[in-house]
């Protein structure tokens, strides 16, 4: 369950980037958006849990949510570019057997 949130928002943050033309752009969103928001998420979260002893913990937990978050991202971002590559691939295979 601590990790369904998280993929969900990553395949919703992949799709969302996919729309986006500047490469510059979309590797600056997908590196920098995750971790903030996921710390921000996190700290909301887990605060009333937290003491001060583990804090080292909720920083490793934080770190690794967000790697979490931009490798699903990635995923969804190259699934869906290999699938239109291969759609485009034989639609214009098709186009040239008629």
């Amino acid at each position: 369950m601590n990790f369904l949130i998280p993929t969900i928002i990553g395949v919703l943050f992949g799709l969302a980037l996919i729309h986006i033309k500047k490469v510059w752009l979309k590797l600056s969103l997908l590196f920098f958006i995750p971790p903030i928001s996921l710390t921000i998420f996190d700290a909301m979260v887990w605060s009333a849990d937290f003491q001060a002893n583990d804090a080292p913990m909720a920083l490793i937990g934080i770190i690794v949510l967000s790697g979490y978050w931009i490798l699903v991202s990635g995923v969804t971002i190259t699934i869906i570019s290999v699938l239109g590559k291969i759609r485009k691939n034989k639609t214009h295979a098709n186009s040239r057997d008629l």
